[in-house]
């Protein structure tokens, strides 16, 4: 399926209990592996899937670059401490 412009796998994991059904359906980028969606739905015994949870995930990587790293500055972060 096609996820915001993106190709994406489809995958639904169903967890049955005495009296109610979870279903849990993931979409997956293709190019990436990232997931980018998830969605939750529910219902009790015979009734019809309730959507409940919509998740859409957004990833960045390489924010931070090795010059900021060097320039930490401990006071922005008190629950820190490191020794020399």
């Amino acid at each position: 399926e096609t996820v915001n412009g993106k190709d994406c796998l489809k995958v639904s994991l169903t967890n049955n209990y005495p009296e109610y059904q979870d279903v849990d359906i993931y979409y997956i980028d293709l190019e990436t592996n990232l997931i980018i969606k998830n969605e939750f739905y529910s219902s009790k015994d015979q009734e019809e899937l309730v959507k409940k949870h919509v998740e859409v995930n957004i990833y960045e990587f390489n924010t931070v670059t090795d010059e900021q790293v060097k320039l930490f500055d401990l006071d922005n972060y008190p629950e820190y401490s490191y020794r020399d």
